[in-house]
């Protein structure tokens, strides 16, 4: 079905040469919006008043035609000619002010279609199109079509609810209640005064009824996922209620319950930092010997050297390489590790992870655990670890991988070409966005698609005795209370470098201040 916007669908109607799919189109705007459908009534009663405007040929001319097809006299002591005369000097009025109101009518059709529905309140690591405006936080937004080619973008409408939009995306603004979305996902958040904002997509729609909601718009048709509340979904007049943790499949080939997905959507953008960013930093450059000095600030418990360390204690551990940045360690996948003395940054606090990579071709599964991990694995949500994932049956093999079990996110660049790459994870989130934890990945400064974008609320572990601190290139090892033997665990193959720990969620600029300059300004001052 093609698109016309509502002013053009209205020009074709009041000329009488809209054709039914246009009609359908101009009746689904009016039901969607009373904005459009008063818009409309206007539009046509200006359009009456405009032909009694144009018709008149002149006084003389009209009151001769009026006398000569009644029969009557056309002089002027006629009483039809007296009254035709006299309705005439009130039509004079009447047309003056069609006019007037024409050009209201036409100055309120444009006010109309001016008028912002929309704010951008976020962006994080947005690109948009070639040839599209390029918005920025703070601008209005009006009526018509908006995408993104990748990143995300969080946009507040005139009655209170937001839309927070996954790029790829594309999608257009009807008016401050109705979105239709073409292709992409979006996650709408609805207050109570904004209740009845709706959502399209090209097999189906979602009436909000004051709720947190997901849509997903693919090949397959639209997907809705209720997280909290309660929605109608459906196809055309057939909606149905949705209550949380359901969710619909809506195709042309009709529409069905499948599982909700609360993980395949970002409910939220990472706050912003109040104030100076404590952090730490190994960077690995000495170049020799079997410790290795960290730089910190705004943090507590990195005094000590870290340990160059092996399992079995025969090796002296990993090996000294060249870096991105000065020197770099190389671990050779049998039983490398560094131990910290940094517990790491505790339960559900905000945190970003940042380093370089080099990932071997030929890397086994087995040597994928684990880059950076600290914390316990006496319950699931208790250790916090980064890896290239080993395991095909939970992603694609050879992408970041973060969390240790139990639904991880799994970045979308195969890491395994033998090159440095500059990888971070930010965290955020905790216990206000329950069941699940917000990560972001942002390989060499662009941030990756991936198909989940949380995981079980992580609370992490850094003051029991089963607590491990800061660990580089070893896993945590299996679940369960009891300790498990070092040398049961798997260890990494390949290179680090410039590694930070942050305890705030960076930005895409300030990854990017990492990636190029191993600091960034929002960083507290050593």
């Amino acid at each position: 079905m093609s698109e016309r916007t509502p002013r053009e669908l209205m020009a074709e109607w009041l000329a009488g040469d809209l054709d039914p799919e246009g009609t359908a189109q101009l009746l689904a705007f009016c039901q969607g919006d009373p904005e459009v459908l008063e818009q409309l009534v206007r539009s046509q009663c200006l359009d009456r008043l405009l032909r009694v405007a144009v018709l008149d040929a002149g006084p003389d001319a009209f009151v001769q035609e009026v006398a000569s097809r009644c029969g009557a006299a056309e002089d002027s002591t006629s009483d039809l000619v007296r009254h035709v005369r006299m309705r005439i000097r009130i039509d004079r009025g009447l047309r003056w002010a069609a006019a007037a109101c024409l050009v209201f009518g036409l100055a309120f059709l444009g006010w109309w279609q001016m008028k912002p529905i929309a704010t951008v309140a976020r962006l994080e690591a947005v690109r948009w199109p070639e040839g599209s405006p390029a918005w920025h936080a703070g601008d209005k937004l009006h009526r018509g079509h908006l995408s993104l080619l990748s990143g995300y973008a969080s946009l507040r409408f005139a009655r209170g609810a937001e839309l927070l939009i996954e790029g790829p995306a594309d999608l257009e603004l009807v008016s401050r209640d109705l979105v239709r979305l073409r292709s992409g996902s979006a996650f709408a958040h609805v207050p109570q005064q904004a209740i009845g904002f709706t959502l399209e997509g090209p097999t189906g729609r979602v009436v909000d009824k004051g709720t947190d909601f997901g849509v997903h718009v693919g090949r397959e048709g639209m997907e809705v996922h209720v997280l909290k509340g309660e929605v109608e979904a459906g196809r055309g007049s057939a909606l149905q209620t949705l209550h949380e943790r359901q969710a619909l499949q809506i195709s042309d080939r009709g529409v069905s319950t499948i599982p909700v997905n609360q993980g395949s959507f970002l409910t939220g953008l990472p706050p912003t930092a109040q104030g100076a960013i404590g952090w730490v930093h190994w960077p690995l450059d000495e170049g020799a010997g079997t410790i290795t000095q960290a730089a910190s600030a705004g943090l507590e418990g990195t005094s000590s050297p870290a340990r160059l360390l092996s399992l079995a204690g025969a090796s002296p551990g990993p090996q000294w390489t060249t870096g991105q940045f000065g020197a770099a360690l190389s671990f050779d996948g049998e039983d490398d590790y560094v131990q910290t003395d940094f517990p790491g940054v505790a339960g559900a606090a905000q945190r970003t992870v940042a380093f370089w990579a080099k990932v071997p071709r030929n890397i086994q599964p087995e040597n994928g655990y684990a880059m950076v991990s600290w914390g316990s694995t006496q319950a699931l949500t208790e250790g916090w670890q980064i890896s290239i994932n080993p395991k095909e049956n939970e992603g694609p093999l050879g992408r970041v991988r973060v969390a240790r079990i139990g639904g991880p996110i799994i970045g979308a660049t195969d890491l395994r070409d033998d090159r440095w790459h500059h990888l971070a994870v930010v965290f955020y989130g905790g216990a206000q966005l329950a069941p699940s934890t917000q990560v972001l990945i942002y390989v060499d400064g662009e941030l990756e698609n991936t198909a989940r974008k949380g995981v079980l609320n992580v609370q992490t572990d850094t003051a029991s005795r089963a607590a491990r601190k800061v660990t580089f290139g070893l896993s945590l090892g299996p679940g369960g209370p009891e300790p498990r033997p070092l040398q049961t665990f798997h260890v990494f193959r390949g290179c680090l470098d410039e590694i930070f720990i942050c305890n705030a969620a960076l930005s895409q600029s300030q990854v990017r201040d990492l990636m190029a300059h191993n600091s960034t300004p929002a960083f507290a001052s050593q």
